[in-house]
């Protein structure tokens, strides 16, 4: 069950739900449709005129750009996290140096993505972290209990597909405890705040697309990827002899003690240490790579955003993860997210909205006429050819 609802988490309602809608509005309406402005705003001029509603589109980008701050501050702080625990518990090294340490060395790698560009840094650095990605669950599968995990994996698959609604909708009203507001309620506002930019970030890349090339790329193939990658995990946790201890250190210090505790009682914990360092440095630069070109361009309306500016908006996220680490009241900053979760789904609804408003355009556009009267015209003449060859036919 616990496998089961990190599928629903992670795979719905993110890639599909999330991601996928924002990616093909932001593609269709942007690019197909044509906007004057590289913004997030542009989801709404199908539905809203720009100079009537300029103001829901100067605050539609403020939330936008908040809300993607949040969301970044939140995992640069659990990733600076993760990263000291593995270090000091795994190889005794002092923890509060080497997360300023491991943020500093981020931070260059991060500029020199930035100078080299969209696709030399952004796109190499994505491709060296699915390699990091695969090494690592390679080994975790070898070194653990490989059939456990499989079928482990198989199980909690069953479950989720044969429960996903009653799954979405619990809400526990009756429990004592708050588990579905911790878990779901936060999965459902984190999405909110990733989608905005990893979907319109996905449109950017795939420029060229058509729409079912994006949804097998988006959402078809990292089903099946992050299916493997958390029953891996999972059976890793999970199995028997390993989720004592690691339990006791969930318990006794958070989720980065218990992955601390988890490569500690494994096999080449050395190993696996610096796999997982290099795995969540990758993801963390990945995710600030994608995340700050968005935001930049967002913020100067340029589908090219420069270096400079991008460069000023890595910083500014930089400082704020670190503040989340040193300073707990800057940890209201992950509150962020949460609170744009409601107003963005309102978004989400209009956007949904604004594309096949955009699609239906786009329709007229190129057939010259709407559907229904398309489809009119075809079934006269169709039925005008073939009074035609009756006659034909009668006169032979």
């Amino acid at each position: 069950m616990a496998l089961a609802f990190m599928f629903l988490h992670n795979i719905l309602p993110g890639l599909i739900a999330w991601y996928m809608p924002i990616a093909i509005a932001f593609g269709l309406i942007v690019y197909t449709r044509g906007s004057h402005e590289y913004k997030i705003s542009a989801m709404l001029e199908p539905v809203l005129d720009r100079e009537k509603y300029g103001a829901v589109y100067w605050i539609t980008d403020l939330a936008a750009m908040v809300a993607i701050v949040g969301g970044l501050a939140t995992s640069l702080g659990f990733i600076g996290n993760q990263l000291s625990t593995i270090m000091g518990t795994v190889y005794g090294i002092g923890s509060e140096t080497v997360t300023l340490a491991l943020f500093g060395i981020i931070g260059l790698v991060f500029i020199g993505d930035v100078w080299l560009g969209l696709r030399n840094g952004i796109r190499n650095m994505a491709r060296a972290t699915v390699g990091f990605i695969v090494v690592l669950f390679a080994m975790l599968l070898v070194l653990g209990p490989t059939m456990f995990m499989i079928n482990l994996g198989i199980d909690a698959v069953g479950v989720w597909l044969n429960n996903i609604v009653r799954m979405a909708l619990y809400t526990g009203p009756v429990s004592e405890g708050t588990w579905a507001q911790e878990w779901t309620s936060f999965w459902w506002a984190w999405w909110a705040a990733w989608g905005i930019f990893t979907g319109s970030f996905v449109a950017r890349v795939s420029k060229g697309r058509t729409i079912r090339e994006t949804f097998i790329v988006l959402g078809i193939a990292p089903t099946f990827f992050l299916v493997i990658q958390h029953s891996i995990l999972a059976g890793w946790a999970l199995a028997p002899g390993n989720k004592e201890p690691i339990s006791a250190a969930l318990t006794s210090g958070g989720i980065p003690a218990a992955l601390a505790e988890a490569i500690t009682i494994t096999p080449l914990a050395s190993v696996l240490g610096i796999l997982f360092v290099l795995v969540l440095s990758g993801y963390l630069l990945t995710s600030l790579d994608s995340a700050v070109f968005m935001l930049s361009s967002i913020n100067i309306g340029d589908e090219e955003p420069n270096a400079r500016n991008r460069a000023w908006w890595g910083l500014v996220l930089a400082f704020l993860g670190v503040m989340t680490l040193e300073l707990p009241g800057a940890r209201a900053l992950e509150s962020f997210s949460a609170v744009l979760a409601l107003p963005f789904t309102i978004f989400f609804l209009v956007i949904c909205y604004s594309t096949y408003v955009a699609a239906r355009e786009y329709y007229q556009d190129v057939f010259g006429t709407d559907r229904d009267a398309l489809f009119t015209e075809y079934t006269e003449e169709s039925t005008q050819r073939s009074e035609a060859d009756s006659v034909v036919g009668s006169d032979d």
